[in-house]
């Protein structure tokens, strides 16, 4: 297993590391490398195929890499909806689509890779509380987990946002409070 991990040093130093489970240094890329507005990637997926997919807030752009860190495309959040300013999480599906979440919209968005809307809905749906998505993971069994700072909750919802389960971080350490990123694998 290798891991892919995204660091936004104020702003200055947006790098994407690639280490491996036993904490090997594999590589390093920056995100200017690939587009100099690219200063705040908030979430990295690897797709089957191996390549990446980072959401970077400041630019507010998907970018789709080669794990060497070579542009293959990207796209604005305008493709899917001119309102999602910041795209805060991504994960790339067995079926080849996106899954996103922004937390200026509060929605969740599955698009093609070219970023062509799908379909969206409101984290509203499965609980008014909320309203600041963080990050999305599909399933192997394609529900989505996504986590949620502004509600402190861990949410399992089916791709329509009907809500399967939640709990909160508090439920196994009552010192945490604020869940900014999540991923799975079964």
């Amino acid at each position: 297993d290798t891991l892919w991990i995204c660091d936004d040093t104020n702003n200055v130093k947006s790098t994407i590391y690639h280490v491996n489970a036993n904490h090997k240094f594999l590589g390093i890329f920056l995100t200017s490398f690939f587009d100099v507005a690219a200063t705040d990637p908030q979430s990295v997926s690897v797709a089957n195929d191996g390549t990446l997919w980072i959401c970077d807030s400041d630019s507010m752009k998907i970018y789709h890499i080669k794990n060497a860190g070579t542009l293959i495309s990207s796209f604005t959040h305008g493709v899917y909806d001119a309102a999602a300013l910041n795209p805060k999480g991504i994960s790339a599906a067995n079926d080849g689509t996106l899954w996103l979440c922004d937390s200026t919209t509060d929605k969740i968005y599955n698009i093609q890779t070219n970023g062509t809307w799908i379909k969206e809905f409101a984290t509203s749906i499965y609980d008014a509380a909320a309203t600041s998505p963080s990050d999305i993971s599909v399933a192997n069994d394609g529900t989505l987990w996504i986590s949620d700072s502004a509600s402190d909750k861990i949410y399992n919802v089916q791709t329509t946002g009907a809500l399967i389960s939640f709990f909160t971080i508090g439920t196994y350490d009552t010192t945490s409070s604020l869940p900014v990123a999540i991923s799975s694998k079964d």
